[in-house]
């Protein structure tokens, strides 16, 4: 099986977008879906846009796999299209 690149924004606080989850379970759905991916991954990316959640999931930097991005000044609302806007200009594959 093909491994491939996973990226995720990683939103811990509160924006103008409505929230489909209880911020008390936030790291912990993130921490399922990094399990789950793990296998079937080369890398994960996560983005933040604050140094709340960069310290939350700052731990899990330490796996060669998982790289943080951290993107600053921007309403959360928009961290997945910055993100991916980033990745592209990187030359991530």
């Amino acid at each position: 099986m093909k491994k491939f690149l996973a990226i995720t924004p990683y939103f811990g606080g509160t924006s103008s977008a409505p929230r489909q989850t209880e911020l008390n379970n936030v790291l912990r759905y993130f921490e399922y879906t990094y399990s789950s991916l793990k296998p079937y991954m080369t890398k994960l990316i996560v983005s933040v846009y604050n140094d709340e959640d960069y310290e939350t999931i700052k731990p899990l930097g330490l796996n060669p796999d998982i790289d943080i991005i951290k993107i600053k000044d921007i309403d959360p609302i928009f961290l997945p299209a910055n993100t991916m806007r980033i990745i592209q200009q990187e030359g991530f594959d």
